[in-house]
């Protein structure tokens, strides 16, 4: 179904939209709240904005979130504007803390490789998501957003209304769009209503009744959390950096791509500092044609499509998406001339999207996914083609229905050729295959307790995907109860039967998510059994031994006038079950009951 569009463009009225809502003003009221986001990794930068109803300062403090203070950083990249109720900035494995009052209007954050498991967002010391912030969250309503660019609705409507933001050679714009009737579990990808060009979705409303208006009421309205300025890297996958040089040697230097192209002031990977990445007047960006200098510093693109050719007047390095090419080429041992662009090549517009322009007798296709077990790979071939051919879900083969997949190679063949014409892989194969895994699951520790002389331990988790997995776990410790290795959607617990044999012992479950792409298992490691109140084997014997020297010297101390050597030399055990009125041995440990002690008290 063709969405319905209203189309306008403001680049004030988008920038409110993407980047952070105005908020009002609380004048005189002391910042009551803390919050403090923290994640990401030095390959993995996360941006965040938050707008709030009062006022809002840095914090070095991290307020009761499992981080310490000193990882708490107040960094110049991060800003506060909009008279103090704005703040923004990025988190690459430290944490960023505000205090502020009134309440949070929007939260908003890039989703980490397309997922937002990375991030952690703690309020007030409770850790939350970040779709439960906001005056709209989505954690609301029966609206879930993927990303930047998708969201599911889950029920049944009569309308559904889309607010979205669009990057294209003008710059921003906004969208208005209405879909419906929807029921049962929709997904929300208008891709053909702003194709080529990337986009994100702020906002969703359904309702039950006909939605016709931008301002229109709806039943639920909910904001994506996902949605921001970063979404247009989504659909610029390429990233290329120049530096070197110096102010007494500037090295000039031009390129051309044969998709679209921006500035960036992110390294890409590049052995070079954000900070000394500029965005400058001497650089010129004309349609698909660049031309620049840089004289000690750095200068970066965001672009798609491929690099069709590189010149360079001087010395400097040249990286592209985190590797270091050869100054007159493309990467990856082509090398494309000052001609037009090549009547025959392969691009690849996005993780799923390819286009290859030709005539060949085949293509050959082969896609990388994540099945319920983890990855899965397809193989398609297609041909004859001709002029320019979309690579997509319709033709890569085995994909339907799996939630993401990558395009990992492409080979053209010409009639009657074995070897391939061209043959080319993904350049962003690590960054769409992460973006595509299923988000992780988290395991926990519900409880503990004692029964029977063993402990029952109950474990939790939580899986986060439409789908169950299955994956490999185990328990590690003395349990005889089998794990789940299917992971249902949603939470879970199953409790464990444990016999553990010192008061030390703990019992821990552990999954194995590697085969989902996780370098790491995820483990959920119990108390210990003292913890839990389980006596074992070990606490019993130490505890009998205890008692028995304690009630030998209190019978010694009864009876001070008693010198008969055999007096002092009775055995541990009769005394024992004298003085604690026990008719039965321990059924715990029958040895130390039953047995004298080889040894007087």
């Amino acid at each position: 179904m063709q969405p319905n569009r209203v189309s306008r463009r403001s680049l004030l009225a988008a920038t409110a939209g993407v980047v952070g809502v105005g908020g009002i003003r609380t004048e005189g009221k002391q910042e009551t709240n803390h919050i403090v986001i923290f994640g990401g990794s030095s390959d993995t930068i996360i941006e965040y904005g938050l707008t709030v109803s009062g006022r809002l300062r840095k914090s070095g403090r991290s307020g009761g979130a499992p981080i310490a203070d000193r990882h708490v950083t107040e960094d110049s990249e991060d800003t506060i504007s909009d008279g103090g109720t704005h703040a923004s900035g990025t988190i690459a494995g430290g944490g960023d803390a505000y205090r502020y009052s009134g309440r949070i209007i929007r939260f908003r954050v890039s989703p980490s490789s397309g997922r937002a498991g990375e991030t952690n967002v703690y309020r007030n010391g409770r850790r939350v998501r970040s779709d439960e912030l906001g005056e709209n969250p989505a954690a609301d309503a029966p609206i879930e957003f993927v990303n930047c660019d998708t969201a599911r609705v889950t029920g049944s409507f009569r309308s559904v209304r889309m607010h979205t933001s669009f990057w294209d050679e003008s710059g921003l714009g906004t969208n208005i769009l209405f879909e419906g009737p929807v029921s049962g579990t929709t997904t929300i990808h208008p891709t053909a209503a702003h194709d080529p060009y990337p986009f994100a979705i702020d906002t969703v409303s359904v309702d039950i009744r006909e939605l016709q208006t931008p301002g229109q009421p709806a039943k639920f309205t909910a904001d994506n959390p996902y949605a921001g300025p970063w979404c247009r890297e989504r659909g610029l996958p390429n990233h290329l950096v120049v530096f070197g040089g110096s102010p007494q040697n500037v090295v000039r230097y031009r390129f051309a791509v044969s998709g679209q192209i921006r500035k960036s002031r992110e390294n890409g990977g590049a052995p070079i500092t954000n900070r000394h990445v500029t965005i400058d007047d001497e650089d010129h960006i004309s349609g698909k044609r660049v031309r620049g200098a840089v004289a000690g510093g750095g200068d970066a693109y965001r672009f798609s499509g491929e690099l069709t050719r590189f010149r360079m007047d001087g010395d400097a390095t040249v990286y592209l998406n985190g590797r270091q090419i050869e100054p007159d080429g493309g990467g990856g041992g082509d090398k494309p001339g000052d001609g037009e662009e090549p009547t025959k090549r392969i691009e690849f517009l996005n993780c799923d999207r390819a286009r290859v322009t030709g005539e060949f007798e085949r293509v050959a296709i082969s896609t990388t996914w994540y099945a319920s077990d983890g990855l899965a790979t397809s193989y398609s071939e297609i041909g004859p083609v001709s002029g320019r051919t979309r690579i997509d879900e319709t033709n890569v083969g085995d994909v339907a229905g799996v939630t993401g997949f990558a395009i990992t190679d492409i080979a053209t063949f010409e009639s009657g050729a074995a070897e391939p014409t061209i043959s080319k892989r993904h350049p962003n194969l690590n960054a769409c295959l992460r973006q595509v895994r299923p988000a992780k699951v988290s395991a926990s520790v519900e409880g503990c307790a004692a029964t029977g002389g063993r402990g029952d331990v109950t474990f939790g988790y939580e899986n986060p995907n439409d789908e169950a997995l299955l994956v490999q776990s185990e328990l590690v410790g003395a349990s005889s109860t089998a794990p789940p290795d299917t992971l249902n959607p949603g939470r879970h617990t199953f409790t464990a039967r444990w016999n553990p044999s010192s008061p030390d012992d703990r019992l821990r479950w552990r999954l194995d998510m590697r085969p989902f792409g996780y370098e790491r298992q995820i483990t959920a490691t119990g108390q210990t059994a003292a913890e839990c109140g389980v006596m074992t084997d070990t606490a019993t014997t130490d505890r009998t031994t205890k008692e028995t020297t304690a009630e030998g010297e209190a019978t010694e101390r009864s009876d001070p006038t008693t010198e008969k050597p055999e007096t002092t030399a009775k055995p541990a055990t009769e005394e024992s079950e004298t003085t604690t009125g026990n008719s039965e041995p321990s059924t715990e440990n029958p040895t130390s009951a039953t047995e004298p002690s080889s040894e007087p008290t």
